[in-house]
This record gives structure tokens, C-alpha cells and sequence, in this order.
């Protein structure tokens, strides 16, 4: 009774039967209605028969007639009986069928017992012409109508039964057709959800259930390539999730059980999976504080997800540094903790190791800085001296030849200081420290300027050089490194010119109230250059082709620089250019806007130091410098001025010497110096006097030094090599002009006069002069120095291996002094044996030099020797050789300088009376201001003298 067939056919019969019972219950209604309708017509119809009958013998009492027409009713199978009664009620004639109903009895009825269901009375008047003559009294018997109505009815109930049953049994045959499909098609379906493959269905026809059949097919097909995408997306995630290189726990959070995990989690800790499998979060966790347990819980509790740091215990015991996230998720109502494990135990140790290297880098670019101080400074340092000493011989009188070797050599110093200045810029630039200042300036100066610098040259070259400024513009900004960039645009034009013209041009192409952009083009005929060339001109060390450094020289820096120095403008620098047609540099820079009623003549003209020196004539300056050379070189250039000047060696000196109460009116520190560098002794001077002023004087000069020389209380930073007009203008800043020492200004204002035409044996006495100038007597004491250090040269040597240190040490030091006294063929041999790594080709190399020192030192203490014959010594006697080492005495107690002058007295003075290398030691100590050496033999000097 449950399968669908069984319901499907007791359901279609009892619809059936109802709708059929109701067809019959409707029908029977009728059939009912219809079956009295027609008793009831048929009693009308034998009535009015029974009338038409019977009023004619009624109205004339004719009995016989009444009685005969009365028994021919009584042969209608429906009349039972018959009474006639005339107009007053009178019984006229009668008769009934039978003898159930007498005639007596028909006639006292009025009502038929219940019983009597097919008796029927029915009583009609008689009327003729419209007269009342009577009435019949009729009794029907509708048995026979009713059981043939009756029968019929049956009938139709077997013929409805018949319907039933054969729509029951069409139902069936139906249904089986039916259900034999619907089986088909739950069995597919029943394959289906058991992940059976069917075939495809086969049903007779194309209808619902071949379409159905077509549409399971379909949907398997569907649902296997659904199933399979599953698969492969179960397969993917299953993967990730065991391949995963974090832990992955699914954690119950009431038990802290480890419910679900992938293979790092537990071989991250170095348990297998059945270990990991009984342990909970408590087991690895090897943070025990339980205040950070339970605020991890609350920010799990109230964010639903919380990632921190801890550490976790391994198998072996070891700790590791995890990184934990963990989050709330809900699967199927039950909460869960999805958790992450990574293992950032080498992510910390790489974070140290990128510290350190940070921390490394940091001290790489520190020590980059200090590379660049420091090669600032020893490349500024003997530069200083090249230009200083340079300037200084150019001052004296001197043959054509000598002045144009001198005036190359000071050009070639400043091209070498330019190389050294891109360099340094650029550095400032790659670490954001190069700044512009703010000063008003006048346009044209700056061009005119740039015009000077530059006429010489392009007459030189025959080139017209023109530059253009429309309008007389006062500008604020940074006019030096205008002129820088200006300078290197211009400098390439005439370099890269071989013939025609520069043309610079200048324009205001914008102008508010509180700014000016100008527009400068610079045109040249020169080469040009291509446009693959122009990509790559303003990158750093960029030039045309190498070919451009050999023909025409330079770093590659400058157009870089200026292209920077540009920007910092708020501008932009471009360039037009084609081969063999020469080139247009276009830059644009915005200045600040000057009201022309403010700004004075004064404001723009450049000072002029020169015509105020009388006023520090006899200005009292301490030198703290310990290279020799740079001392030379500052005395000369200050001795220039009418100053004098002391020298302390070193920063300890400098104290000392502040400490026993000298007073100078300036201090120029050198910064990079052994014992006490100047940082730290300006710190200690100025503790001692605050009020001296200290310049910086070095050739450090990046801008973290001149940061420290304000931190170190150092009024100002005056960079090396030293211009004169630089060092002037620190003079008339911080020297007060005053009526300076007599005594002082005469010290101030010595002079040399000795012979400079003696040639000394394998020296290049021309470059010796034009990088010492003429200094004869300086000249003399260097080479006495050099015969003194190298005289045992052969003994020294066949003392030492030739690849030991030591060795190389001497071979250093030589290969500098021999190209500092310019003895050139000791300098080619030394400097062969220095760049060779080559023992074998040392050792040939060695006799050679030897045999080269020992001529060459021989021959020079000769011609020295014969020197010193013709000299003709001042009589001294010895009372006054005292006096005067007493007074050499007391002017190193006091710091003083022992001038070059006093040093040839005393040596004039202590000839008569001293072995000669004695006093040429002395001397040599003095002029080369080791005070200290020279004081200890000042005090031997004394029982010399006294023996």
C-alpha cells in the first residue's frame, strides 16, 4: 500500500467513485424529479381523459353510460377506482379493482395510510359550458410506473459499476505503464545519488519521461564533473593544507586539543602525527605567564582573531620563536580556534643579521663620508700646499720661462681642486646635504664674471664668446651655484668648440610678486652629440664616449650636478643637439624677487680685502697645523700680510701653549691631527678663553665636519687649499683692527734674499722651485735631510727581505720624499720596485737602486760641503752664541715661531764652536718646527758651549 502505484490507483478509484457517485446522486435527483413529473402527468393526462368521459352522462344522469365508462377506466393498469358524484356531492357511479379497495371504503377516503407509498388520490371537478356539474374522485396505482422507473435505475447503477471498473482497470493498465518508467527513473536516480554510473535511458517516444531520462543523463555528467571539480579542489586545498609551510591546527578551545593539523605542525616541533595528536596548546606553549595567556583569550574573546609572538618547546626540548594567528570560526554550530604556527625562529635571526647589516651599511656610508673627508683632506692638504706655495713663488721675481711653468702648474692644481669639488658635491647631493644659500645679487655681475672667466680661453681657441641679458635683474638666491652650473654648461661649450661661437642667453620667462623664473640658453657650434648620447648626459659619470675623457677630460659629474642644482631651483635642464651641429642647453631656476628700492650698491659689490690690510698689519695669529708643508705655506702666505705668527704641531700644543697665558688675536685649527685633533682642543680652549675666535682650517669639508666645527665651538670652517681672499676675508672678520706690537710687525715682515741658481745633482731643480718656490735655503735643509736619512742606505736594505713589511714601508717612504725633491730617476726605480709583487724582479731591481742612492747621496753632501766652505761666518763670541740660545729657548717656551732667519744666525753663530752635524741637526729641527727635538738639544748645547 505504500508504493506510489497502490496509492496512485486507490486514489484515482475513490476520485472516480466520488465523482461518480456524485453524477449518480445528481442523476437520481433528476431521475427522482423526473419520475414524478411524469406519475404526476400521466394521473393529469387519464384525469382529463377520466373528465372529458364522464361530464357528458354526469350532466344528464346517465348511469349506464357513467357505470361503462367507469369499468373502461378501470382497464387502465395505473386506476384502481372510480367514483362520479354529481354537483351536490351525490354518489353517481363507482367502481375499484379488486378487493382491496371497496367501493364503500375508496369513498370515506380522504388520506392513503403510509404504507400505501403507490396510491395516489386525485379528485377533479366536472365543468360544462363553465357550469359545475360534478366531480370524479380517481384512485391511481403508480406501482407499475414507479418499478419500471426503478429498474431503469438499476440499470444505470450496473452500467456505472461497469464504468468503475473498467476505469479502474484502464487506471491500472495505465499506471503499470506509468510506474515501469518512474521505476526506471528511480533506479537511475538511486544509481546516482550511490555514485553509479547509468547508461542512458531508453523510453518508447519522445516524451516527458524521455526528456526526463535525457535531463538525469545530463545531470549526472553534471554531477560528475562537479564531483570531480570537488575532488580536485578538495585535493588542492587537502595539499596546501598538509604542504603548507605554517602549522595549521584546528584547535578544540574548552580542551586546547589539537583536533585537526598538517604535517608542518607537528614536524615543526619534531613530533611525528600520532605524538602531536595527544598533546594540547598547554604541552608545546614555553610562555607560562598566565596574564599573557588569558589576554590573548580576551582579545580572541572580544576580536575574534588575535596574532602574537611566542615561543614554543620542541621534541629535543629546544625553543623556538613562533609567530602564532589565531582566529574564531564557527562549523555547525560548534566553535573552533583556526590556528596558524610559523616558525620565525630564522626570520629573527635574519631580522639581527639585517639589522647588523643595516647597522654595517650605516657604518659603510659613515665610513664613505669619512673617506670622503678624508680624501678630501689629504688630496686638499698637499693641494694647499701646491696653489699656497705656488701663489706665493708667483709673487716673486721670476723669468718668463719660470712664470709660465708656474702658471701651468697653479692652472692644473685648480682643474685637479675642481675634480676634487664635483666629487664632493655630488656626494652631498647623493646624501641630501648639499643646501642653497640665500644672497642678494645682480645678474650681470654674475655674467660678467662668467664672461672673464671664460674669454681667455675661447681667444685661445678663437671663439667668439657672447652673452646676452636683456633686462638689469637683482635676484635672491644662491649666485654661487648659479655660477656653478652656469660654468659647466659654458666650460663644455668651449671645450666641445673647435670653431664659431657661445652664445648665452638669459630671459625672464615668469615673474609674481614674490619670485622670478629666468630661462638661460647656452648655444655652441661645437661637435653635437647623437640622440642615444642625450638619454644618458646628465647620469652621473656619464660622458659621450670614453674617448671624450682621453681627448677632453672630465669626471662625467658636472652636468649631473648642475642638472641637480637645477631642480633644487625649482627648474629643469634640457638639451637640443645634433652631430657635427653643435648643441643648445636650455635650464630654467626660479629665484627669489628683490624690491630694486632696498638693495643698495654696497648689497652688490664684491668686498675688496686688499686695501684694508694695513689694518692687521701686526695681528698676532696661533697656527695649529702638523704638517709641515701646510705650515710653510700658511706662514708665507700670513708673513704676505705683516702677521705673525706661532706654531703648535699638534691640539695639545695649542692648550699648552693657551694655558701658560699666550694671547693671539686668531686661531687657525687644522681638524685631523695626531696627540689632540682640533675638535677636542677647541673644546679646551674655549674653556679656557671663550672669547678667542677659532677657525677650522682643513680640508675636510663636507658638511657633517663643518657641523661638528660648530659643535666644537669653532667660529667659522675655512676650507683647504687656502684662497687668499678666503683667508682675508676670515682675517677682517674676526681680527678688530688695532694698533698692533711693533716689535711683532717687524718679525712679520722678513724677507729672503739668498741665491737660488745652484743646481743640485739629480734633481729637477725647475720643479723642484715651482712646487717650493724659491726657498734656497729651505731647498739646501731638505736636501742635507734627505743625504742624513739615506747615507746608510746599502746597510739598510741588505738588512731586510725584500717582500718583508718593513721593506715596503722604506720603499713607500722613499718613492714620496724622491718625488717631493723631485729626484726622478730614484722615483722611476722606487716606484718599479713598489708596484711589482715580483720578488725575483725586486731583487734584480735592488743593486740598481742602491748603487743610484749611493752616487746620488755622495755627490749631493759634496756639493754641500763645498757650500758650506764659501760661507763666510760672522765672528761670535761665546757670551753672545749664550744669550741668543737662551732667547731660541724662550721663544719655543712661549709657542713663538722660530723664524727662518733667526735659524741661519744661530747656525752662523754655532759653526765656531759645535761640530757641524750637530748644528745642522738643530737646524733642521727648527726649520721643520719639531720644537720639542730641538729643545732637548738646546739644553746639551748649553755644557757644549760651557766645555
Amino acid at each position: 500500500m505504500n508504493s506510489f502505484k497502490n496509492r496512485f490507483i486507490l486514489a484515482f478509484v475513490i476520485v472516480e467513485t466520488l465523482f461518480i457517485g456524485l453524477i449518480v446522486w445528481t442523476n437520481f435527483l433528476l431521475f427522482e424529479n423526473s419520475s414524478k413529473f411524469f406519475i404526476e402527468n400521466k394521473i393529469k393526462e387519464l384525469s382529463n381523459l377520466s373528465i372529458n368521459l364522464l361530464k357528458t352522462p354526469t350532466a344528464v344522469y346517465d348511469l349506464a353510460t357513467l357505470d361503462d365508462i367507469v369499468n373502461g377506466l378501470l382497464r387502465i393498469e395505473e386506476i384502481e377506482a372510480v367514483i362520479v358524484y354529481d354537483k351536490q356531492g351525490s354518489y353517481l357511479s363507482g367502481k375499484s379493482r379488486g378487493n382491496v379497495h371497496t367501493i364503500k371504503k375508496f369513498e370515506k377516503m380522504q388520506t392513503l395510510p403510509k404504507e400505501q407509498k403507490n396510491l395516489i388520490i386525485h379528485t377533479s371537478q366536472l365543468n360544462l359550458k363553465g357550469s359545475d356539474i360534478g366531480s370524479v374522485k380517481i384512485l391511481f396505482d403508480t406501482t407499475k410506473s414507479s418499478t419500471l422507473i426503478y429498474g431503469n435505475l438499476q440499470y444505470v447503477f450496473i452500467l456505472i459499476s461497469i464504468q468503475i471498473l473498467f476505469s479502474f482497470a484502464i487506471a491500472w493498465f495505465i499506471l503499470s505503464k506509468l510506474t515501469s518508467n518512474l521505476d526506471k527513473l528511480k533506479k537511475a536516480a538511486d544509481k546516482i545519488s550511490n555514485n553509479e554510473k547509468i547508461e542512458k535511458l531508453q523510453f518508447q517516444g519522445q516524451d516527458e519521461f524521455s526528456d526526463l531520462g535525457e535531463t538525469l543523463y545530463i545531470m549526472q555528467e553534471k554531477i560528475d564533473e562537479r564531483t570531480n571539480q570537488i575532488k580536485k579542489a578538495e585535493t588542492k586545498f587537502y595539499t596546501l593544507f598538509q604542504e603548507s609551510l605554517y602549522g595549521i591546527v584546528l584547535i578544540d578551545p574548552k580542551t586546547q586539543k589539537f583536533l585537526e593539523f598538517n604535517a608542518s605542525a607537528h614536524e615543526m616541533l619534531g613530533y611525528t602525527k600520532d605524538e602531536y595528536a595527544k598533546l594540547n596548546i598547554k604541552d608545546i606553549e614555553a610562555i607560562k605567564n598566565e596574564d599573557e595567556i588569558i589576554k590573548r583569550q580576551q582579545n580572541i574573546l572580544v576580536q575574534g582573531f588575535d596574532r602574537f609572538e611566542t615561543r614554543h618547546k620542541t621534541k629535543s626540548g629546544s625553543l623556538k620563536n613562533i609567530l602564532v594567528s589565531v582566529r574564531m570560526i564557527k562549523l555547525e554550530d560548534t566553535t573552533y580556534l583556526y590556528t596558524t604556527f610559523q616558525d620565525i625562529t630564522k626570520d629573527n635571526e635574519n631580522k639581527i643579521a639585517l639589522q647588523k647589516a643595516k647597522e654595517e651599511a650605516e657604518k659603510a656610508n659613515r665610513a664613505k663620508s669619512d673617506f670622503l673627508a678624508n680624501m678630501s683632506h689629504e688630496i686638499r692638504t698637499p693641494l694647499n700646499g701646491v696653489l699656497g706655495l705656488t701663489g706665493l713663488v708667483l709673487k716673486t721675481k721670476l723669468d718668463d720661462k719660470q712664470r709660465d711653468y708656474l702658471q701651468r702648474a697653479k692652472t692644473s692644481s685648480k682643474a685637479l681642486l675642481h675634480v676634487i669639488n664635483d666629487i664632493l658635491d655630488y656626494s652631498k647631493i647623493e646624501a641630501g646635504k648639499l643646501d642653497l644659500e640665500k644672497s642678494v645679487f645682480e645678474l650681470d655681475s654674475i655674467m660678467k664674471n662668467l664672461f672673464d672667466l671664460f674669454e681667455y680661453q675661447a681667444n685661445q681657441k678663437e671663439l667668439l664668446l657672447n652673452i646676452d641679458v636683456k633686462d638689469k635683474i637683482i635676484l635672491l638666491g644662491d649666485p654661487l651655484r648659479l655660477t656653478q652650473i652656469l660654468t659647466n654648461i659654458v666650460g663644455n661649450a668651449i671645450k666641445f668648440t673647435q670653431k664659431g661661437s657661445i652664445d648665452v642667453d638669459v630671459q625672464i620667462i615668469q615673474e609674481n610678486e614674490h619670485s622670478k623664473k629666468l630661462k638661460f640658453s647656452i648655444k655652441d657650434s661645437g661637435i653635437g652629440m647623437s640622440k642615444v648620447v642625450q638619454k644618458y648626459l646628465f647620469k652621473e659619470f656619464m660622458q659621450a664616449d670614453s674617448s671624450i675623457t682621453r681627448q677632453y677630460g672630465g669626471t662625467g659629474l658636472g652636468l649631473s650636478i648642475s642638472k641637480h642644482l637645477v631642480e633644487m631651483m625649482n627648474g629643469e635642464i634640457l638639451v637640443e643637439s645634433q652631430e657635427g651641429k653643435g648643441s643648445i642647453f636650455i635650464f630654467t631656476a626660479t629665484f627669489g624677487k628683490v624690491d630694486d628700492k632696498v638693495v643698495t650698491k654696497k648689497n652688490l659689490e664684491p668686498k675688496n680685502y686688499q686695501s684694508n690690510i694695513d689694518s692687521i698689519k701686526g695681528a698676532h695669529i696661533l697656527l695649529v697645523e702638523d704638517n709641515q708643508i701646510n705650515q710653510t705655506v700658511a706662514v708665507g702666505m700670513l708673513e704676505e700680510f705683516s702677521i705673525a705668527i706661532d706654531i703648535a704641531n699638534n691640539g695639545q700644543e695649542a692648550v699648552e701653549m693657551i694655558k701658560v697665558g699666550k694671547e693671539y688675536d686668531l686661531i687657525l685649527m687644522d681638524l685631523q691631527m695626531p696627540i689632540m685633533d682640533g675638535f677636542e682642543a677647541s673644546r679646551q680652549i674655549k674653556k679656557i678663553n671663550e672669547n678667542i675666535p677659532i677657525v677650522a682650517l682643513s680640508a675636510a669639508v663636507m658638511q657633517e665636519d663643518v657641523i661638528k666645527t660648530s659643535q666644537a665651538k669653532m667660529s667659522a670652517h675655512l676650507a683647504k687649499p687656502m684662497n687668499e681672499n678666503e683667508v682675508l676675508k676670515i682675517l677682517f672678520q674676526f681680527i678688530k683692527a688695532k694698533n698692533f706690537n711693533s716689535e711683532l710687525l717687524k718679525k712679520a715682515e722678513i724677507t729672503d734674499d739668498t741665491n737660488s741658481d745652484i743646481a743640485y745633482y739629480g734633481i729637477d731643480m725647475e720643479e723642484l722651485k715651482g712646487r717650493i718656490g724659491e726657498k734656497p735655503k729651505i731647498i739646501r735643509q731638505i736636501i742635507s735631510n734627505f743625504c742624513k736619512q739615506y747615507e746608510n742606505a746599502e746597510t739598510l736594505f741588505n738588512t731586510l727581505a725584500v717582500d718583508s713589511d718593513e721593506f715596503n714601508q722604506i720603499i713607500h717612504s722613499l718613492k714620496g720624499v724622491s718625488g717631493n725633491i723631485s729626484l726622478k730617476e730614484i722615483l722611476s726605480i722606487t716606484k718599479e720596485i713598489y708596484d711589482t709583487s715580483d720578488i725575483e724582479l725586486r731583487k734584480k731591481l735592488l743593486p740598481k737602486l742602491i748603487k743610484l742612492l749611493t752616487v746620488t747621496v755622495g755627490t749631493l753632501k759634496i756639493q754641500l760641503n763645498t757650500e758650506d766652505s764659501t760661507v763666510l761666518h760672522k765672528e761670535y763670541v761665546k757670551e753672545d752664541v749664550v744669550r741668543y740660545v737662551q732667547k731660541i729657548e724662550e721663544d719655543i717656551k712661549y709657542f713663538r715661531v722660530i723664524t727662518q732667519d733667526k735659524v741661519e744666525v744661530l747656525q752662523d753663530m754655532l759653526y765656531k764652536y759645535l761640530d757641524k752635524k750637530i748644528v745642522e741637526e738643530l737646524t733642521s729641527y727648527l726649520l721643520s718646527y719639531e720644537y720639542k727635538e730641538a729643545n732637548k738639544m738646546l739644553s746639551n748645547i748649553y755644557k757644549l758651549l760651557g766645555d
